[in-house]
């Protein structure tokens, strides 16, 4: 009987034991901000930035272009001594007023769409914007670690100069799975300008500076972690001929 009580005792600890460490991984954070692009060094990074208007946008547009220029709130804390501050510019014209949208998206050095990996569990994205009083509205476009891409209202572009836009990631919004790799994360498709369908559309300019995230870095390490992301692509140790084909597994 003692030893019956002992067993249970044990395994009452145990669980104990289990909860509290599962409930501390839950509570512990290591939140950092990270700027995703500040649009200053294209040659550095692993994607540039392309547009795509709806049914009525006009030819020859959108344009996409870098410019040099810098919102003062950013010049003032990210001092640059070279003075190699750029923004992302975009102009646009649309034949017909409506429910018009133009997509800014990145791409790859080939040319094609790609999109921008998120570090950690993200809870906030922000980025500058210089608005010119258009009665417009901007999305943020974000595919979710399940595949599923989720629009976000970062708010009116009706505004004069330089403002910091923002928006806060939904608890809803899935960025880790039971399987490992646990955190796999969350990726920027783009960034969606949608037009009232009363305001003017005949020529309008929009420029961007610095996307940034609030995220959470911390991951609970684990024995054999490393295997969790490693690619079977990388060169390695050799096997010694197990590579497997139709014929070998019966197929």
């Amino acid at each position: 009987m003692k030893q019956g009580c002992l067993k249970i005792a044990g395994v009452i600890l145990s669980l104990f034991i289990f909860c509290f460490t599962s409930a501390a991984d839950d509570v512990t954070k290591n939140i950092v901000s990270k700027v995703i692009d500040n649009f200053d060094n294209p040659d550095e990074i692993g994607w540039s930035w392309a547009a795509k208007g709806s049914k009525f946008i006009m030819e020859g547009y959108p344009k996409v272009m870098l410019v040099d220029h810098v919102p003062m709130a950013i010049k003032n804390v990210y001092p640059d001594p070279d003075g190699g501050y750029k923004v992302l510019g975009l102009e646009a014209k649309f034949s017909r007023q409506g429910d018009n949208w133009i997509d800014i998206f990145p791409v790859n050095p080939e040319g094609e769409i790609t999109e921008i990996p998120f570090p950690g569990i993200v809870s906030q994205v922000d980025l500058w914007v210089w608005g010119s009083n258009y009665n417009y509205d901007l999305e943020l476009l974000l595919r979710d670690s399940s595949g599923r891409v989720h629009t976000l209202g970062m708010g009116s572009l009706y505004f004069a100069g330089w403002k910091n836009l923002f928006v806060n990631i939904p608890s809803s919004i899935p960025q880790t799975q039971v399987q490992l790799p646990r955190y796999k994360g969350t990726t920027l498709v783009g960034l969606r300008i949608r037009t009232r369908p009363t305001e003017r559309v005949d020529q309008f300019r929009i420029f961007f500076d610095q996307i940034k995230i609030l995220t959470d870095m911390f991951e609970t390490m684990y024995d054999g972690s490393e295997l969790a992301t490693m690619s079977f692509d990388d060169a390695g140790s050799e096997a010694g001929g197990t590579e497997t084909t139709s014929e070998d597994s019966g197929l």
